[in-house]
């Protein structure tokens, strides 16, 4: 008797406790989370529990759920603010795992679930500080698990199939914990065992061992990839049948006699493996496991079928799969904190910058280290001092929903008390005097001709005080025979949301049939010439080719801004097609919101979860005066932990 043997004459134990251990916490993540999507995460044999879990969802309906392996997790971007993390390790010790839950919580997951057999280990300690991760523990009646954590493994799927059960509007009750028990006795049985070994003795021990497999029975194909790369038995091919039909075949062409099919069937699927074995030599050594509709119980019982695969496997090979030995070198390859060093460097900042990366892919950017570029960013902004602060208006100093209602009174506070410090204050925006008519109340009389704003990206500059309905700017013939082309095209654009201000037009994008098709037959018109277009979250702007948001910044100070005086400047449209483009491409540009793929400008020094006016906030509490005329940016505390 192996050690790996003595584990499934016990693993009765840990069935019946998880068939009875009443995880009324499980049932309600489960039936909470069916809604929306989930990412289930595991390495080695928590694999085998991220993959069940995803069948447990697809037999329930659930929404989409992915399977990835920590490091898969980690390098990935996305927010995860709607979807739900469950987080698979027998012991929570490793550190990869915890690198995917410092990511998860970096992400803003909605909710993150740790399903672990031991609340004391690392992953525990650390979730144990965060309110959005909740902890499942797993019964396991074996004080050692052994090599490959086989009583946890069940204890999971046990768990997760009556949980399933249980969520729902008609359970079966205790009839799918009676039948798994059942069948676990058959599966794990010594009959059940030898009678594989006295196959495998026929066809020897192999080389390779080619895993054919019903791709809804997954769990029970991980299983056996896992378990014999981790005990070293022989090496693995898994693939299911089609596509083992392109192709992958032929290695079987010179190597026939060494090698061995496993094949995992459901009932629509055995047919799909009879031609393939129709046409394979009548030679070829195959093991077959067939299922029925390749649910969530089908793969339960998998799961313990493989076991007594891989135990039956590792008598024949002389191996010990509870104790297969390993080299010298592998603990410091299993213990090693690289990931979770990966993971700490991709704060929310890095990561919604990364994202822009990807997104662009410019190939004289795949070599820059972002995680520097963010560091030095920060240094830059943390050492440098400042003089004077320019915004965005929709979008940063309001939201876009809120554009017609002037900015919050503890924003209008924030820019009050800069103005006191002596700290110059430009607001440049693509807007005309609708923002001076809101602006103006919210803001002390005294202060208004201390403002200065750029009315039409810029094109137009006039302190607060100044109502430009009663000054309007004049009326540049490049804009008139732009106004013409568009009434000529009226086939483009709809009846209403076409402002003309003589110096810009500006159109919402919500009256553009086609916006990416009106760009191009504008810019291929003649009357392009001496224009551009910028365009924002909800309007898209005819402007001339010389104005800029950064005149504002250059207004504030004239010659001496940017050789002397340093202005951070903050807006929310930094991608390349935004409005705010060359606004935060200057050295102290920060957006709240989209940002490029320009690696040393324009971040969002709070990520992605926090933007608009939210974000703005922070940021201005954060520039704290040193003397008149003079401010430092101090690191705010959402912001100090990503350093």
């Amino acid at each position: 008797m192996s050690i790996f043997s003595d584990k499934l004459e016990t693993l009765s134990r840990t069935i019946e406790a998880n068939s009875h251990a009443g995880q009324t916490q499980l049932v309600d993540a489960l039936r909470d989370g069916l809604t929306g999507p989930a990412i289930a995460v595991g390495s080695g044999g928590s694999a085998v529990s991220a993959s069940y879990f995803a069948c447990c969802r697809r037999t329930l309906k659930a929404s989409q759920t992915a399977v990835q392996t920590p490091m898969e997790f980690v390098l990935n971007d996305d927010a995860l603010t709607a979807t739900a993390i469950w987080l698979f390790s027998a012991s929570g010790d490793n550190a990869d795992i915890v690198a995917a839950l410092d990511s998860a919580l970096v992400r803003q997951a909605s909710v993150i679930h740790i399903v672990t057999s031991k609340r004391d280990g690392l992953l525990g300690v650390v979730a144990s500080k965060h309110a959005r991760v909740v902890i499942h523990l797993i019964p396991v009646m074996e004080a050692k698990d052994g090599f490959l954590a086989t009583h946890t493994l069940v204890g999971v799927i046990t768990a997760l199939l009556v949980a399933s059960d249980q969520t729902l509007p008609t359970t079966l009750g205790t009839l799918v914990a009676e039948s798994f028990a059942a069948a676990a006795e058959q599966a794990l049985s010594r009959a059940s065992r030898e009678e594989i070994r006295a196959r495998l003795d026929a066809f020897g021990v192999p080389d390779t061992l080619i895993l054919l497999e019903d791709p809804r029975l997954a769990p029970v194909g991980i299983t056996i990839e896992t378990s014999l790369w981790e005990v070293g038995l022989c090496a693995v091919q898994r693939t299911d049948f089609r596509n083992f039909a392109h192709g992958r075949h032929v290695w079987l062409k010179d190597k026939l006699e060494r090698s061995l099919l496993f094949v995992t069937a459901g009932r629509e699927t055995l047919p799909v493996w009879s031609d393939i074995k129709e046409a394979l030599p009548d030679q070829t050594n195959s093991l077959l496991l067939a299922f029925d509709n390749c649910g969530r119980f089908d793969n339960a019982v998998g799961i313990l079928r493989a076991m007594a695969f891989i135990s039956a496997l590792g008598d024949v090979c002389g191996v010990d799969p509870g104790k297969p030995g390993v080299a010298p070198f592998s603990r410091p390859i299993y213990e090693a904190r690289s990931l979770l060093s990966v993971s700490s460097d991709r704060s929310p900042a890095v990561r919604h910058k990364q994202r822009a990366i990807d997104f662009r892919d410019d190939p004289l950017q795949r070599h820059s280290d972002t995680a520097l570029f963010f560091k030095k960013a920060m240094t830059r902004f943390e050492n440098d001092r400042f003089a004077g602060i320019v915004l965005d208006y929709d979008g940063t100093l309001v939201t876009f929903e809120g554009r017609f209602q002037p900015p919050s009174a503890e924003i209008c506070s924030e820019l009050v008390r800069l103005l006191d410090a002596g700290i110059a204050i430009g607001i440049a925006t693509g807007r005309g005097g609708s923002v001076g008519e809101d602006l103006r109340p919210s803001i002390p009389e005294k202060y208004h001709d201390r403002i200065l704003i750029g009315y039409y990206n810029g094109a137009y500059l006039r302190p607060l005080a100044i109502d430009i309905s009663l000054a309007p700017p004049n009326r540049d013939p490049r804009i008139e025979n732009a106004a013409r082309w568009m009434a000529s095209h009226g086939d483009m654009l709809g009846e209403k949301g076409v402002r003309n201000s003589g110096q810009q037009i500006s159109i919402d994008l919500k009256t553009i049939k086609d916006v990416a098709e009106f760009k191009r037959a504008f810019n291929q018109s003649d009357m392009a010439e001496g224009l551009r277009l910028a365009q924002s979250a909800h309007t898209l702007d005819v402007c001339l080719v010389e104005t800029c948001k950064t005149s504002v910044v250059s207004a504030l100070f004239g010659e001496a801004t940017q050789n002397e005086r340093n202005v951070i400047c903050i807006g929310d449209s930094g991608d390349l097609l935004g409005n705010d483009h060359v606004l935060l491409g200057t050295r102290y540009g920060i957006s709240v919101d989209q940002v490029c793929d320009r690696g040393d400008v324009c971040w969002a020094l709070l990520g992605s979860q926090m933007t608009g006016p939210d974000a703005l906030l922070i940021l201005l509490r954060s520039i704290v005066p040193e003397g008149l005329g003079q401010a430092r940016f101090a690191i705010p505390d959402p912001l100090r932990g990503q350093l």
